[in-house]
């Protein structure tokens, strides 16, 4: 037996050829770019393509499916109640991209509650930053599915921890939520993950579970951040574990280095370059510095912060990232390990930090 599935904001088909492989048989797939819809159509040539706006569709004419998978666009979900905070680089676009065009992407979210409306379908799975649990109308987003009669799941979880023997992982982290609906009565595992990590404890490898550092919330977070993989064992289930990962190398090609785009001959496109005036925002201008034997010439950003000249050589946090420097001299020096020792004043004893070259 066969069960159905439709693909709304397809891309390309990586989503549809998870499912694919999972042995379901597409019906339809729909987004509204003609480019996405060509690729797509050329990885699944016997399924249905549509190419349109799904906002200012009409539901009730799509095909009745088993499941229906749904991945809205994520780049534009805004701060709760437009609260200002340090956002991540997915969301910083919104200094030129107009509000019209990030309301209207935030509406994809509504177009799940109105295909399972319209068709019905048994289980519904929707895939999305796990930003998007900022978004004002999240809460009534979810009220709407639980009043068409669906229960459901919510699952976070990076990329870099989902696989199996069949399936590789992603050698990256992405962490992402998924929401898991399905019609009430429809018999439902238990989605949560359970990567594959090593236990010191047991000193063997585990099923490792979620551990969220506020239980008393949803489960939508990023790994390590909100949350970290414990030991299954009633013994020691408080003992944090690291799942099993592919590392970045295990997908990089080695012998082709690409092209640094500082020594690209053909003229920079506007978007890139606008790309990296929010990059510089974002890492609030960094200093450049270059070492010449035992002098220091700082470059000078344009920045208000750093209108003190002698602000270039004093020292910063361990948590701020190092200056970018170029090749050659000495290393820089680190304050590390600090100590208490004694001191001539009158056997008073102060916090010193040692320093060492790197």
């Amino acid at each position: 037996m066969s069960y159905t599935y439709v693909d709304d904001f397809c891309g390309a088909g990586g989503s549809s050829q998870g499912l694919f492989e999972a042995g379901l048989v597409l019906v339809q797939a729909a987004n509204h770019n003609a480019k996405a819809i060509e690729t797509h159509a050329a990885n699944f040539r016997d399924a249905d393509h549509l190419e349109t706006d799904l906002i200012n569709y009409n539901m009730r004419l799509r095909p009745s499916a088993d499941l229906y998978w749904a991945s809205p666009e994520c780049t534009w979900h805004s701060p709760a109640g437009g609260r200002k905070r340090k956002r991540q680089m997915l969301d910083m676009f919104d200094e030129y991209v107009p509000d019209a065009a990030g309301e209207r992407s935030r509406l994809t979210m509504m177009q799940v509650v109105a295909f399972a409306e319209a068709k019905r379908p048994k289980i519904v799975l929707v895939e999305n930053v796990v930003e998007v649990a900022d978004w004002e109308l999240f809460d009534t987003w979810l009220h709407g599915m639980k009043s068409l009669g669906y229960e459901h799941q919510i699952l976070s979880v990076s990329a870099a921890h989902v696989w199996s023997e069949e399936n590789s992982p992603a050698p990256q982290w992405r962490d992402r939520v998924y929401f898991v609906f399905y019609q009430k009565g429809i018999p439902f595992p238990d989605v949560s993950p359970r990567p594959w990590a090593f236990c010191t404890e047991c000193e063997d490898n585990v099923r490792a579970r979620q551990s969220w550092k506020r239980p008393d919330r949803r489960p939508i977070g990023k790994f390590r951040d909100q949350y970290n993989y414990v030991c299954p064992s009633d013994s020691h289930k408080t003992t944090i574990v690291e799942p099993w990962v592919m590392p970045a190398m295990g997908a990089l090609d080695m012998d082709d280095l690409g092209e640094t785009i500082g020594s690209r001959k053909r003229p920079l496109a506007e978007a890139t370059l606008r790309r990296g005036w929010v990059g510089r925002q974002y890492i609030q201008e960094q200093l450049i510095v270059k070492h010449s034997g035992h002098t220091w010439d700082a470059a000078k950003p344009q920045h208000p912060r750093f209108g003190d000249p002698t602000a270039y050589y004093r020292a910063q946090g361990v948590t701020d990232p190092l200056m970018a420097r170029v090749a050659g001299g000495s290393g820089d020096g680190l304050l590390t390990d600090p100590f208490l020792m004694a001191t001539n004043h009158g056997g008073v004893r102060k916090v010193i930090g040692r320093s060492r070259r790197t």
